[in-house]
């Protein structure tokens, strides 16, 4: 029983670090690529993806980079 324990207890650590350093790189992507695009508020994905998730965060980066070129031309 306690090899059980043991085992989900370390899958679970490698599924958090693996958030992590996903969340991490998407932070590290958006901040790179907002301001070469012309995405005004890139840093609002930051606290979306610690608080919402990044399943919430990514989409609206897209959203934000696909409306930044449109409202610079508009």
């Amino acid at each position: 029983m306690p090899q059980i324990f043991h085992r989900s207890t370390n899958t679970l650590s490698k599924v958090s670090i693996f958030g992590a350093v996903f969340i991490l790189a998407f932070v590290i992507w958006a901040s790179w690529d907002g301001p070469r695009n012309g995405v005004d508020r890139w840093w609002v994905v930051i606290p979306a993806s610690l608080l919402v998730g990044v399943c919430f965060a990514i989409p609206l980066y897209l959203y934000m980079r696909e409306r930044a070129p449109a409202a610079a031309s508009a």
